[in-house]
């Protein structure tokens, strides 16, 4: 059985994932079962912990927006544990240094109950993901439904079409699944069956590949699982300036090559003092430049069961 997590959309996130393509999910979430009877923004905004600073929730929101998507084997969990200082923190024996309404138990500060806190290291959002709006009448509306990494997301059944969006025609690299078929490698997707894997490509790699277009530009193709040779996940880590992180994606700034990071040592402190833009509770992103990227390392990450494991 799939357990389902969830997280809070801000504003900003919401319009990068249904107008702007955006494709990636990172931060704290909460198992959807733990905080079924959390079915109200001002619930939410308990159960979330979204009151943190410079947070753009309130909880007497009209509606609050959650991506809700499953714990694939790609997707990297830790354990909310630290505490609001280093203090604190060395109390509990976590990493975590975060902003108050973080407890550093490792459960939500949520009074309807009992809710383990996990955060989750950045990366694409799985295939069968959705986003639901939670209105204060109690309501929930089922927005869009992200189909898998050659469509994007899509209005989800009787809910208003979404703008056409082109996606960018390659997705990271440094994030989600790659898939080696036919001897090149593409990005994927493993859908909820996990026999089924969708296959991406910025262009038709023949006239005979059996790849369609999809609405948002690119290529798509489903394959059975077996059909593969690897599939895998791409971590690249490395420090800046001592402070660990791991590479979400590349591009080109004003003639240079740069890296875009996610910060991994869980500390707001170190965070903050770097300057890195802080996009949510937890989650701090940063570029630089290539070579200011040290002790960098490259791995494989691949579950059990799949091709090349």
């Amino acid at each position: 059985m799939v357990t389902i997590m969830q997280k809070a959309l801000t504003p900003q996130a919401l319009e990068q994932h249904l107008t702007g393509g955006w494709d990636q999910l990172s931060g704290f979430v909460l198992r959807a079962v733990d905080v079924a009877t959390a079915d109200t923004p001002a619930a939410l905004f308990e159960a979330h912990a979204l009151g943190f600073p410079g947070s753009p929730f309130t909880p007497d929101m009209a509606s609050v927006h959650l991506v809700r998507f499953p714990a694939t084997p790609q997707l990297r969990f830790e354990d909310a544990i630290g505490g609001t200082d280093r203090a604190s923190a060395a109390l509990t024996g976590g990493p975590f240094v975060e902003r108050p309404p973080f407890t550093g138990t490792g459960f939500a500060p949520w009074s309807g109950g009992f809710a383990p806190v996990y955060w989750v290291a950045s990366s694409r959002v799985p295939a069968g993901s959705d986003i639901v709006r939670v209105d204060a009448d109690g309501s929930a509306t089922l927005v869009a439904v992200y189909q898998d990494v050659a469509t994007g997301w899509v209005a989800g059944p009787g809910a208003p079409p979404l703008p056409p969006v082109a996606l960018p025609p390659r997705p990271s690299l440094h994030i989600g699944l790659l898939a080696r078929y036919g001897g090149a490698v593409f990005p994927a997707d493993l859908l909820l069956d996990e026999q089924t894997v969708v296959l991406s490509s910025h262009a038709n790699p023949a006239d005979d590949s059996g790849f369609e277009q999809t609405p948002s530009g690119r290529w798509r193709l489903a394959v059975p699982l077996g059909d593969l040779t690897e599939l895998f996940e791409l971590s690249m880590t490395g420090t800046v300036q001592g402070a660990p992180v791991r590479v979400i994606g590349q591009s080109a700034q004003a003639g240079e090559q740069v890296y875009d990071v996610l910060y991994t040592g869980h500390d707001a402190d170190v965070a903050e003092s770097f300057g890195l833009t802080k996009l949510d509770a937890g989650v701090y992103v940063g570029a630089v430049r290539v070579e200011d990227l040290a002790d960098v390392q490259t791995v494989q990450l691949v579950a059990q069961g799949w091709p090349g494991a």
